[in-house]
C-alpha cells in the first residue's frame, strides 16, 4: 500500500504537470522568490527584493539583505522550518543554499536557488535526505 500524497499541486513549468509533497513546497517557495516584491496585486509584501539587488555592488551588506529576505520568505511557509541559509557570490549573481526541515515528512533537504542577472529567474536544485 503506497502512502497518499499530503500536498498536491500543478506546475506548468517545463510541462511537469501534477507535483506532490516536497516538490510542491519547493515550488511554492520558488514562486515567492521569483516574484518581485510589490508585483503581486493586492499583496505588496508578497515576493522578494533579491531581483532589485542583483545589479547593486556586491558587498557583505548586499549578501546580508539577501539572507534576510530569504529568511522572511522561508519563515512565511508553515510547512517548513528553516535550518540554515548560505548565500555565495557568483559571476552574474548569487546562489542561495537553503537547508529546510519539512514538517509533514519529518525529513530535511536543501533547496539551492541561483539568482542570475542574465537569466532573471531563480532556478533550483533540491535534495532531500
Amino acid at each position: 500500500m503506497t502512502k497518499a500524497a499530503t500536498f498536491i499541486g500543478y506546475s506548468t513549468i517545463q510541462g511537469l504537470g501534477p507535483i506532490y509533497d516536497i516538490q510542491l513546497v519547493n515550488q511554492d517557495l520558488l514562486n515567492r522568490i521569483n516574484t518581485r516584491k510589490g508585483e503581486m496585486v493586492m499583496d505588496p509584501e508578497f515576493g522578494s527584493i533579491i531581483w532589485d539587488l542583483l545589479f547593486e555592488t556586491k558587498t557583505p551588506s548586499t549578501i546580508s539583505a539577501i539572507q534576510a529576505d530569504l529568511t522572511t520568505i522561508v519563515n512565511s511557509e508553515p510547512r517548513v522550518v528553516l535550518q540554515q541559509i548560505d548565500v555565495v557570490e557568483q559571476p552574474y549573481g548569487y546562489v542561495g543554499v537553503i537547508t529546510l526541515w519539512y514538517n509533514q515528512f519529518a525529513t530535511s533537504g536543501q533547496l539551492q536557488v541561483a539568482f542570475n542577472s542574465e537569466v532573471q529567474t531563480a532556478g533550483q536544485n533540491s535534495t532531500g535526505s
